[in-house]
């Protein structure tokens, strides 16, 4: 298998999240969308992140879901996922421990690069690229935005990276991002609900 550098890789993702999470966090940690009943995660991209599946996993996949399990305030719990090869899509659903789902799916041969955040509330809804966010009330027709970016440029992703690759180094195994993405890869082989536990693990909560 081609040799995946997950800090570096990550900072990619991570970045993304750099301008827009504050605002997320907030409408998420004050209540103003509501209980939170469904949350959804599309992400495509064109370049390659590795080999196959285990290399989206752990080169994009796996980081990008510890990044929205932190934007939501909580954890994952478990994960089960698929697996398409051929047609370079993966899929997954995630259980939080604060008790939210969150249904993932990621493809590493599109033909654009896009990413879309969506969050549903009895109160209105949220959704984000990782630039803009946008919101809408419940009862509203249409989104409007609450935050206006670009997607992040070369020097930032860069000064990422080497954040996110110091960052790797020092937690390890016990890292989310690395425990999401084993998750996932061990789900889509076996075809079954993965937990995410250890000692590791267990310390870092």
């Amino acid at each position: 298998m081609t040799h995946v550098d997950v800090g570096a890789r990550a900072s990619e993702v991570l970045a993304a999240y750099a301008g827009c999470g504050g605002t997320v966090r907030k409408y998420v940690s004050t209540g103003r969308l509501g209980p939170i009943g469904h949350v959804a995660c599309l992400d495509r991209c064109m370049g390659p992140v590795g080999e196959g599946g285990a290399g989206y996993w752990f080169g994009r996949g796996g980081p990008l879901l510890a990044e929205l399990c932190e934007l939501l305030g909580t954890r994952a719990r478990d994960v089960v996922a698929r697996t398409d090869e051929p047609h370079g899509v993966t899929e997954a659903y995630v259980a939080t421990e604060s008790g939210r789902h969150l249904h993932f799916t990621g493809s590493w041969r599109a033909s654009v690069d896009s990413h879309c955040l969506w969050i549903e509330g009895a109160r209105g809804s949220l959704r984000t690229d990782g630039g803009v966010v946008w919101w809408r009330k419940r009862g509203w027709r249409f989104f409007v935005p609450v935050r206006i970016g670009t997607a992040p440029k070369a020097a930032t992703l860069a000064s990422a990276a080497r954040r996110a690759a110091a960052d790797t180094g020092q937690r390890g195994a016990a890292d989310d991002r690395v425990a999401l993405a084993t998750a996932a890869v061990a789900s889509s082989m076996t075809r079954s609900v993965v937990p995410l536990s250890g000692p590791g693990r267990a310390a870092a909560a």
